[in-house]
């Protein structure tokens, strides 16, 4: 008789131990208790926000100081350089080009440079700017663009 009761308990462990490995399997699929399967990492999301295509920047006559606007794009351009390192900035001043203007050449030149300052400071890595040679632009000058397209 003892022997009958050592097969029962035996037995007893043996189904207690199937069923713990029924319930969390289950729980397992059902998504109750997470996978053991290490799972792909996701991609970073692409933001809403951030800037695609030409922005312009557009400064005061013979001013070269960033205009208030100016500092909440660069912050955005500046976190999508930032995730993506394979980003390319191309940053044109553009000038008046008249024979008025003999300084405008040199202000469209440091307007960049702010510029490119700017992005620098908010961690853009310098490889990842072209900076042309200001464009001559009678009536529209007083910008700076960046161009963020491929």
């Amino acid at each position: 008789m003892a022997d009958q009761g050592k097969g029962s308990k035996k037995w007893a462990t043996t189904l207690a131990g199937l069923a713990v490995v029924v319930v969390v399997a289950g729980a397992v699929s059902l998504g109750v208790v997470p996978s053991m399967k290490q799972k792909a990492p996701e991609p970073a999301p692409v933001q809403a926000d951030a800037p695609v295509g030409v922005m312009a920047l557009d400064f005061a006559p013979g001013q070269v100081q960033l205009p208030d606007p100016a500092h909440e794009l660069l912050s955005r351009v500046a976190d999508a350089a930032r995730q993506d390192p394979t980003l390319m900035l191309r940053i044109a001043g553009f000038y008046d080009g008249a024979p008025s203007a003999p300084n405008s050449l040199a202000v469209a030149r440091n307007r960049v440079d702010a510029v490119r300052h700017a992005l620098e400071a908010n961690g853009v890595a310098p490889r990842q700017m072209h900076l042309p040679e200001p464009i001559a632009s009678p009536g529209s000058a007083r910008r700076v663009e960046i161009d963020t397209r491929p």
